[in-house]
């Protein structure tokens, strides 16, 4: 018994047929990609860069890599209990309602931390670098009694009474004008070169003692820039940054720093600022959505 061998005529034909609905798959995927802006945004990223992945944190090769450096590192543990009377006595919720909702934790921590390191005192003057809209200038004052400046780029150019506009790598004030300088989750949306500014402007108007803390500080395994693709005309992103392209993250851009990019950009750039790299340990023990994991600390000898 014998069977009847498929012609050529009719293999041909259902090459065709596959090939046509390969075809119309790809046609409406290009169609459907190029009415989304955020496709159309993606594919102006440069191709040998983008990628739509997560970022996902590899900490013991971070560590490793920071390990071979001279850079001073110290482990920390947050006391949690102290933290959560602080937030109570900082009273966002009372103070500030609708602020942060979507990680209060993080975003209190961060205060909290950076007021810590800084050991705020009475009659200092400090500027909350980066700050738009943030709240920490007020908690700041109520709580320590500083005379706090916010500093930010899209505050009106000059000194507005404690409101200090432009580019926090030139600011205009004073040589040892504050004795303190905060960054709350802002200094990773420097672009260009104003990250390497800043830390040098940070020599400047610090006072001899002054600290500046950073926190988070954003390190990686490799260096990357974040970005929500609409958002991102004109970013100057450089030729080593691995370009992570993120749809849930509404930022125009946010570096993470390899350790190599850390020294090369910021570190290499700090003169008479002695410094340190904080790991926080038991972050996670404050809530599951935290994720300050690393604090950079500036201090201005003298």
């Amino acid at each position: 018994m014998g069977h009847d061998r498929p012609q050529p005529h009719d293999r041909h034909a259902r090459l065709i047929a596959t090939n046509g609905a390969r075809t119309i798959s790809f046609l409406r995927d290009t169609i459907r990609r190029w009415r989304d802006p955020w496709e159309r945004a993606y594919g102006r990223l440069p191709v040998d860069q983008r990628t739509r992945e997560d970022v996902i944190l590899d900490e013991p090769a971070i560590a490793r890599e920071l390990k071979k450096t001279d850079i001073p590192t110290r482990n920390i543990d947050i006391d949690v209990g102290r933290f959560r009377e602080w937030r109570r006595e900082a009273d966002y919720e009372g103070r500030h309602e609708g602020y942060y909702t979507d990680n209060l934790d993080e975003k209190s921590l961060e205060h909290f931390l950076a007021a810590d390191l800084a050991n705020l005192q009475s009659g200092q003057v400090v500027i909350d670098v980066a700050s738009q809209t943030g709240i920490a200038g007020e908690i700041y004052e109520r709580l320590y009694g500083v005379e706090v400046y916010r500093q930010d780029l899209e505050y009106p150019a000059g000194m507005n009474d404690r409101l200090i506009g432009g580019d926090a790598a030139d600011m205009p004030v004073p040589d040892n004008f504050a004795d303190v300088l905060t960054l709350h989750c802002s200094f990773e949306h420097f672009e260009g070169p104003s990250d390497t500014g800043f830390i040098r402007e940070a020599g400047r108007v610090l006072k001899p003692g002054g600290t500046c803390i950073i926190a988070p500080l954003y390190l990686a395994q490799y260096y990357i820039g974040l970005t929500h693709p609409p958002m991102a005309d004109g970013v100057p992103f450089e030729p080593r940054m691995r370009i992570h392209a993120l749809r849930h993250w509404k930022n125009r851009f946010g570096r993470m720093y390899s350790v190599d990019k850390f020294i090369e950009r910021v570190w290499n750039h700090r003169g008479d600022l002695e410094g340190e790299i904080l790991l926080v340990d038991n972050f996670r023990d404050v809530a599951d959505s935290v994720y300050l994991r690393y604090i950079l600390v500036l201090k201005k000898t003298g």
